[in-house]
């Protein structure tokens, strides 16, 4: 049966391979997260190897993308990312399982690089990717890319730059150190900067400690810090998890700046300057913003902070309940806490709270929401503590 599968999730890439392949212009709509984006620059790079012209276009809901390539086009439309039935777009295979839309997009690639040196950056791209959407390297069908890229593990923790600057912005954890380089040196002291393996693996050590021992950290911060320590070394930032952390907080922050990363650009000074801004901004609302704690869910009220990311990182580090949410200024984002062993159909619930009214992506974790501008925050909240009870 596993060869089957595997027969068929070829076969399925390489029709979609072909069909792109032939075609006289690509337009590829993303969904903006780490995933999606890195899922176009895989596509983006086999269709410039190709020489096949292409654009990208990013959105942050089905609604979203769906509006996107509903536009005219003289050629194909490929969807990384869930979209309302769009007649003839190309929708990457889903194969065996449930894989990332990276390790999708990696699939129908292979089929069209012939060069060593591409294939190996793109199956970079693609785990950063898979990483992005949450996945250990080695599941979810990303044992080939581990094999592809074949990265160095090292003692310390994950970045794309120097600890100290990667620490302060990083939104794989969250601590007293997390929000700027200041907070860093203060918490941490002399292994913040370390410059040996002794020191690295130090450095894991104390940022683990400090994380988990802080005021407010839940039982499920021990499973999520994990996340941030022993990197793989590879790609262009230092390490694939701190490639994957850039491009999911720049596709959030300044979507342009990721998908530039994402082709091979020039990019790496704003993307860094967007995650950067991205972090901070997340941090310190996961620190202050007001919530309120119900039985099942811990709401939160943010106001210009990154809805999905608060979240994420509030879940993973803060939530004494199973379910976070929160509400920014036309937005909503609800994650899981990730120790809970049996999840709630988060989409589903969202959607219930807003009686299918505001624009829900479904596939994308945390989920997240338009909020339409009639509805009240404490409005979402009932609904989503009615839909979940």
């Amino acid at each position: 049966m596993a060869t089957v599968d595997r027969e068929s999730e070829e076969q399925a890439a390489g029709d979609v391979a072909t069909r792109l392949a032939t075609a006289p212009f690509v337009r590829i709509v993303a969904r903006a997260d780490g995933d999606g984006v890195a899922a176009a620059g895989v596509l983006g790079r086999a269709l410039a190897a190709e020489g096949v012209p292409f654009q990208v276009t990013t959105g942050r809901t089905a609604a979203d993308r769906a509006a996107r390539a509903r536009a005219d086009v003289d050629g194909e439309t490929l969807l990384a990312g869930a979209a309302p039935a769009l007649g003839e777009a190309i929708e990457l295979p889903e194969g065996a399982g449930t894989a990332p839309l990276s390790v999708r997009a990696w699939r129908v690639a292979d089929d069209l690089l012939d060069d060593r040196g591409e294939r190996s950056r793109t199956a970079t791209l693609a785990l950063a990717g898979a990483v992005a959407a949450g996945v250990t390297p080695g599941t979810a069908g990303t044992a080939p890319l581990l094999e592809t890229v074949d990265p160095e593990r090292r003692p310390g923790v994950v970045t794309p730059t120097t600890a100290v600057d990667g620490l302060a912005h990083s939104t794989l954890v969250h601590g007293p150190f997390s929000g700027s380089p200041e907070r860093v040196r203060e918490t941490l002291g002399p292994v913040a900067s370390p410059d040996d393996a002794e020191t690295a693996h130090r450095l894991a050590s104390a940022t683990a400690l400090t994380a988990l021992n802080a005021d407010g950290a839940t039982a499920a911060a021990a499973g999520a810090i994990e996340r941030a320590l022993r990197p793989r070394v590879a790609g262009p930032l230092e390490t694939v998890g701190g490639y994957a952390d850039v491009l999911d907080a720049a596709a959030r922050e300044s979507p342009g700046a990721a998908v530039a990363l994402a082709l091979g650009h020039d990019a790496r000074e704003p993307a860094l300057t967007a995650w950067r801004e991205h972090g901070r901004r997340a941090h310190e609302a996961v620190r202050t913003a007001a919530t309120s704690r119900y039985d099942g869910l811990l709401a939160v009220r943010v106001d210009r902070a990154p809805a999905a990311t608060v979240a994420r990182l509030t879940a993973a580090y803060r939530s004494p309940e199973p379910v976070v949410a929160v509400v920014a200024d036309g937005a909503a984002a609800a994650a899981v806490r990730p120790d809970v062993a049996d999840a709630p159909e988060l989409d589903r619930a969202v959607r219930t709270a807003l009686d299918g009214e505001a624009a829900v992506d479904a596939t994308s974790r945390p989920v997240v929401a338009r909020l339409p501008e009639t509805t009240e925050p404490t409005t979402f909240v009932a609904g989503l503590r009615e839909a979940l009870s």
